[in-house]
Order: structure tokens, then sequence, then C-alpha cells
């Protein structure tokens, strides 16, 4: 019996060993929300996070060329468990060049851009071992913070794609759901945004839609930490804006992008990465098109 005991017990620890060794090489779930789609998450390390990045986004159609600088500071406070509420200011920079004749002509704008408050509720969530399926609800509004009627050395009003600003109060509302794995994560969500008229001109309106697919690449080998694999979809309906009454034939179309992107998670540290390159561009009229659009980013989680 004693023999017999023993083997039963030399068993149970070589069975709990395993599965220690599984639970380790699986890792925790990839917790860190998307880099650039929509998401579902609520819930951080105790509760709130503060998060900012540059991106680059550089656009070129032959003799024009457009690079955009964004730094937004953005601060997530949670509510609830369920509910959140994000405050984005960004900082913006514009420079458009233009080649005609051998000469090329450069303006610039850089300034606040229009600050961006968003609320969340998850009304859904359904917990799993080493995961959770869970879906919500969003909705905020763009505040008309940044300039709106830059003009030039001549009082000339700027081009639309130079203004800082929509000079404009725009709501949006969207919703998003996820599922997230030991090693794995799905999401996706859809927002639509409605651009109402500004002091200078009416941007039209958008409907935004993206998916995010994450795989943890190696658990945590050093404590508390992760490495992440993202690639994400991110579409986008822009509808004509709209200039001293008449449609500018020159705005609006479809788009989207693929991003792959890195992000590595340390204790209540993220620091991340991406890259995304066009797949579909249908723009109306003549526009300059997306050659890339980098962001390196950082997020605390407290």
């Amino acid at each position: 019996m004693d023999r017999r005991a023993s083997v039963l017990r030399k068993q149970r620890q070589w069975g709990m060993s395993f599965l220690v060794l599984i639970l380790l090489f699986l890792g925790p779930p990839a917790w860190a929300a998307p880099i650039r789609g929509l998401s579902p998450r609520t819930t951080f390390v105790e509760g709130s996070a503060l998060r900012t990045f540059g991106e680059l986004v550089h656009k070129e159609d032959g003799s024009q060329e457009l690079d955009i600088y964004r730094i937004p500071f953005i601060a997530q406070y949670q509510i609830m468990p369920d509910a959140t509420i994000a405050v984005a200011i960004p900082y913006v920079e514009k420079r458009r060049r233009v080649t005609s004749g051998g000469t090329t002509s450069v303006r610039s704008t850089s300034g606040l851009g229009d600050v961006r408050v968003t609320g969340k509720y998850r009304f859904w969530h359904k917990d799993v071992p080493f995961g959770v399926t869970q879906a919500a609800l969003f909705g905020g509004l763009e505040l008309p913070t940044g300039l709106d009627s830059e003009r030039d050395n001549v009082g000339a009003l700027l081009p639309i794609s130079l203004q800082l600003g929509s000079g404009s109060v725009d709501p949006f509302i969207g919703a998003a759901v996820g599922k997230t794995g030991r090693t794995h994560s799905l999401e996706g969500g859809a927002q639509y945004q409605i651009n109402t008229k500004g002091e200078e001109f009416e941007l039209g309106d958008e409907v935004r839609y993206d998916l995010t697919y994450q795989y943890q690449i190696f658990p945590p080998q050093i404590e508390n930490s992760q490495l992440n694999l993202t690639v994400e979809l991110n579409g986008k309906h822009g509808e004509k804006h709209e200039l001293a009454g008449r449609k500018v034939e020159n705005s609006g179309g479809d788009t989207l992008f693929v991003a792959p992107g890195l992000q590595f998670l340390i204790n209540t540290v993220v620091v991340e990465g991406s890259v995304q390159l066009p797949v579909v561009q249908e723009l109306n009229g003549t526009q300059p098109e997306t050659d890339y659009n980098v962001l390196v980013g950082i997020r605390y989680l407290f």
C-alpha cells in the first residue's frame, strides 16, 4: 500500500509539474489593446492608463507631397469595471510640398488639433480560463480646439488638408467585440462620425472599421512580460467635404490598410510600433495617396 501511495504521489507530482510547464509555455493572455484598431476592452492593471505615440503619415500624388505628424496625449480612466472615459489631446504638424515648373513651394501648419472625448461601456462579457469574450458600445465628441482658418502670407485660406481642426463639434458612436485566449486574440469594431459645419468648411461624415489579430510570440521569459505580434486591417469610408456650400470633388473615398506591429509588455508598461501600408485606395477626384503610416508609442497602465 505504501508503495502504491508513493507511486500515486509521484504521478500527481509529475502531472502537476507537466500542467505548470504547459501553463508557462502558453503564458497569460495578451491583454494589451490593439495599437490602432477599435477594442471592447475596459479593464487595465489597476483601472486606468496613460498613452502617447508619434505618428507619421506620408502622402504623395505626382507633383505634391503631404506629411502629417501627430503626437497625442491620451488619458483613460476606468469609472467602473465595465465603463471608461478617455481624453485625447493631439499635437499636429502638417507640411505640404508642391512642385511645378521645377519650383517647389512648401506650406506648413502646426499646433493643437481637435480634442477627442470618448466614453465606453462594456455591456457583455464572458470570462473563460485564460481569456474573455466581450462586447462594448462607445461614443463621444470631437471638439473644435484646432484652428480651422489658417491662411497663407497673402491672406488666402489654406487647403482643408492643411487645417489643424474641423471648426465644429463632431459626435461619433460605435461598437466593438473581441475574443481573447491564451495566445491569440481577435477584435473588431466599427464607428460612425457625423462631421458638422464649421466656420470655414464642413468635413464629410466618416465610417471607420477595424479588425485586429494578436498573437503572443513568447511567454513571460522575464516575469510579467510578453511580446505580441499584431496584424490589423483598418478601413475608412469618407463622404465629400463642403466648402462655401459646394461639394469638394477632390475629397472623400474609400481606403483599406494592413498594419503589422509589435507590442512588448513588461509589468505595467507597453512599448509598441506599427507600420500601416495601403491595400485599397479608391479616392474621389485627384488626391495624394498614402504611401505609409508609421507609429511608435508607449502606454503606462496603473
